[in-house]
């Protein structure tokens, strides 16, 4: 149950911020939602998300392209 509420707020949080890369607080939220995904058993603890996100760079070549995040990855992603 805790899984799915956390995947639900990263995704909302995740779709707001493809919407409006700009705002700060969106990001904020976002940082926020991988790091109680994070505090999830390891089993759960793992996101499916596109690749831009964790690309610090500003154009990708694949961005659509999705990656498979790992409990210590999404808590890196969280942080940064």
């Amino acid at each position: 149950m805790s899984f799915d509420i956390s995947e639900c707020a990263f995704n909302l949080c995740y779709r707001a911020v493809e919407e409006r890369k700009d705002l700060s607080c969106l990001w904020k939220l976002l940082g926020n939602a991988c790091t109680l995904v994070a505090q999830l058993p390891d089993i759960y603890a793992h996101l499916h998300i596109r690749r831009w996100l964790t690309n610090s760079s500003a154009e990708c070549e694949e961005e659509n392209e999705f990656l498979v995040l790992d409990k210590e990855n999404v808590f890196q992603l969280g942080v940064r």
